[in-house]
């Protein structure tokens, strides 16, 4: 009786420990890296429509939890919420925002989820540079 409960610890150790939150979308596209503004997804009351960026604006996520560029530059640390959701906070943890965020085809959408929100959408394109 000893040894099967020795064991099973030790499994829910193995698993627990295996269980880390990955900087990867579904399809297995990595978060990590340089990303270019492309568009942007806006609406007026109206229908929405994508409007290009016409910038070289960026945003850089680094593996370490670390965000940087010039896109939200008031961000210094990104967290992962879950799959779809990403925590961007700044240096002192006083001001934070949720985005919805999905990435395929080197491409990531990014939506403000809260606490600042928009009320006729929008979304962030961003295009992947370099990883």
């Amino acid at each position: 009786m000893k040894h099967l409960i020795t064991l099973l610890i030790g499994i829910v150790i193995i698993q627990s420990l295996g269980c880390k939150k990955e900087n990867t979308s579904a399809a297995g596209e990595s978060l990590n890296g340089k990303w270019k503004i492309a568009r942007r997804f806006m609406s007026n009351g109206g229908p929405g429509q994508w409007v290009e960026a016409n910038s070289n604006d960026y945003i850089i996520f680094n593996s370490n939890g670390k965000v940087s560029g010039t896109v939200y530059p008031q961000f210094t640390r990104y967290i992962l919420k879950d799959s779809i959701t990403i925590t961007l906070k700044n240096a002192d943890n006083s001001q934070f925002e949720d985005y919805r965020y999905k990435i395929k085809d080197s491409l990531l959408n990014m939506s403000p989820a809260g606490p600042v929100m928009c009320t006729e959408g929008c979304t962030d394109q961003f295009v992947k540079l370099s990883k």
